[in-house]
C-alpha cells in the first residue's frame, strides 16, 4: 500500500452511496486494541486494505496519515 493508493481508494469511495468499513486489530478488547488495519468495500468480490501495521520489512502506512486523510 502506497500513498497514492490511499489517494485512489479516496477518490473511488466518494463515489459510493454505500461501503462497508471493517477493522483488523491487535486484539478483541476494544480498550487495549491497536489497529492493523482498515478493509472498505462498496461491490461484491472487491475490498480495499490498508495496512497501517505490519511485521518489519512489509508494507504499512502511517496511521496518522491515513486518519487524517480518511
Amino acid at each position: 500500500a502506497t500513498l497514492e493508493h490511499l489517494d485512489e481508494l479516496i477518490e473511488q469511495m466518494k463515489q459510493q452511496t454505500q461501503i462497508s468499513v471493517d477493522t483488523e486489530t491487535t486484539s478483541l478488547r476494544a480498550r487495549q486494541a491497536d489497529v492493523v488495519g482498515y478493509s472498505f468495500c462498496w461491490k461484491d468480490g472487491e475490498a480495499w486494505y490498508l495496512p497501517v501495521r505490519a511485521p518489519a520489512g512489509e508494507p504499512a502506512l502511517a496511521e496518522k496519515i491515513v486518519l487524517e486523510k480518511l
